[in-house]
């Protein structure tokens, strides 16, 4: 295994590699979607094209567990990459990854179960070899020979650290191994299954929240990228691969920094002894503070934080922590010490009851869009029209974009809100949805051009004419076409509540206008 750049990044013209996302230690028996990204079991090599169900027959036999034991059952999925701009694509996987690396967890599995391959075919440079046995290399030197040759390979990347920063090279000949320290990845993890568990259960419905998120919200959310840089600190504490306890409490501590926005380093200043900052209450008040608002007032959750953060500060300062374990009765005498479980093992429960409770209360917030509630209609508004202009966002990206805004519209009231700007952000919205020519009735399409068209002279009585035509085809509201399907469906739902909520607004203009005259 080499050493490579997979993924040069240059300007120019786009380039689409195919690349196969490989998950060696989990298997699945039927398709199961991650944030837009479908894996499939090694089995079901289905309706792919020719060379991609070759290239991952191929794949699949370079996979090792250990001591020549071929594994034979894995998932896989087909993504494509676009070379000069894969990081979106990225964004998606590393997600899918980490929250399956959490999910893991919860079941006491490492994070080495959710390791993830990123190879496509390619080529590398390898020294000619004098035996013929497979091998791997970690960092090739030419033979006695000193002859180098060009050999098909698999190049990609490996995830490390919850991204995908490794790049590898693998010869078609070579096998990957697992960790052999690893005796659990001989378990089979069905993936499945995994994800209907996260289904049964109440207090697990904020983690299938999550896993339904839209995919283009994960890099584009601040609450989201807190989560996600969250759980990445808190899978490398999970790893089998630490080399210490102490890395393992550092880790942990930092995810509950990030979940939770708190800080365990505010007296930790240069020059300090850790004899004080172990003793700054400041600190470990703002922590248990934080876990209790979030898990109530829990019998001696406070001393485990408190523990736990002295445990942090001695493993930073000095590289060490007097204790790994939580002592139910601390004192001075080793008698008065009752041990009862690891810190991390604790904290690792209590993180994920908290990151629970924090999707829960995010979810039921955007459910009963709560933002919404301060921000006044002019400025949503004025961010349709925004956005409906922006020249750098694709049509399917706008209506996207105008689904959200649309939904957060909870006052039908016209204080304050301008004609103009309401039959503009209309006829802006119409012209770009009739552009993607979605299925519909002619009637319907023609009244909708002739609202557009209203719209563009922003006369009220003309609007109000258009606008009564057009409601004609919504008795009783306006509805979806049930033919619509995934995003064509997404789209017209959010032109339509914008449409709904400018069918009122214009009505209440028109009272005004007939009262005035």
């Amino acid at each position: 295994m080499q050493e490579s750049p997979a993924i040069p990044t240059r300007s120019g013209p786009s380039i689409t590699h195919t690349y196969y996302a490989i998950l060696p230690y989990i298997w699945t028996e039927n398709p199961v979607t991650i944030f837009g990204t479908t894996f499939r079991g090694n089995h079901d090599l289905a309706d792919l094209k020719a060379a991609d169900a070759e290239n991952l027959k191929k794949l699949f036999q370079i996979f090792y567990l250990r001591h020549n034991e071929r594994i034979s059952q894995m998932s896989y999925a087909v993504v494509q990459l676009i070379e000069n701009n894969p990081e979106p694509q990225f964004k998606r996987l590393s997600a899918a990854q980490q929250l399956l690396a959490f999910i893991l967890s919860k079941y006491s599995y490492r994070y080495e179960q959710s390791t993830l391959y990123l190879l496509r075919l390619g080529t590398l440079h390898s020294p000619i070899r004098q035996s013929n046995g497979p091998i791997v290399l970690e960092s090739p030197r030419p033979s006695a020979g000193g002859g180098w040759e060009i050999v098909p390979a698999y190049i990609g990347l490996r995830n490390v650290d919850n991204r995908f920063k490794k790049a590898i090279s693998v010869r078609l000949d070579a096998k990957i191994y697992g960790n052999s320290d690893m005796h659990n990845l001989g378990v089979l993890t069905h993936l499945e299954r995994l994800m209907d568990q996260q289904s049964r259960t109440s207090e697990n419905r904020p983690i299938v929240q999550l896993l339904e998120t839209k995919p283009e919200l994960i890099g584009n959310d601040t609450f989201l990228e807190r989560v996600f840089r969250s759980l990445k600190w808190y899978n490398q504490s999970t790893s089998n691969n630490l080399e210490s306890e102490e890395a393992g409490l550092v880790f942990l501590a930092t995810a509950f920094e990030c979940l939770l926005e708190v800080s365990l380093s505010e007296s930790e200043m240069e020059g300090e002894a850790v004899k004080g900052a172990r003793r700054n209450p400041g600190v470990t008040e703002h922590f248990v503070r934080s876990l209790q608002t979030l898990l109530g007032p829990v019998p001696r959750l406070p001393e485990w934080a408190t523990q736990f953060y002295n445990a942090r500060s001695a493993a930073v300062h000095q590289g060490r922590a007097e204790s790994h374990h939580f002592l139910a009765r601390p004192g001075k005498q080793k008698g008065q010490q009752l041990s009862i479980n690891s810190l991390a093992d604790l904290g690792e429960t209590i993180y994920q009851l908290c990151l629970t409770t924090v999707l829960a209360g995010h979810f039921a917030a955007e459910k009963f869009h709560l933002a919404g509630s301060f921000i006044h209609t002019q400025e949503l508004v004025h961010r349709v029209t925004k956005v409906l202009k922006d020249t750098n966002k694709s049509p399917d990206d706008k209506l996207r974009e105008v689904e959200r805004i649309s939904s957060s519209i909870r006052n039908y009231a016209i204080e304050g809100i301008t004609e103009p700007t309401v039959y503009e952000a209309t006829a802006l919205l119409l012209d770009l949805f009739l552009q993607t020519a979605p299925p519909m009735d002619a009637g319907l399409k023609a009244a909708m051009e002739d609202l557009a068209a209203s719209a563009k002279l922003k006369d009220n009585q003309a609007v109000y004419e258009s606008m009564s035509k057009f409601k004609r085809f919504f008795p009783g509201g306006m509805r979806l076409d049930a033919n619509l399907q995934g995003n064509e469906r997404l789209t017209a739902m959010g032109v339509y509540q914008f449409l709904g909520w400018a069918s009122h607004a214009t009505t209440l203009f028109h009272e005004q206008h007939t009262k005035g005259s």
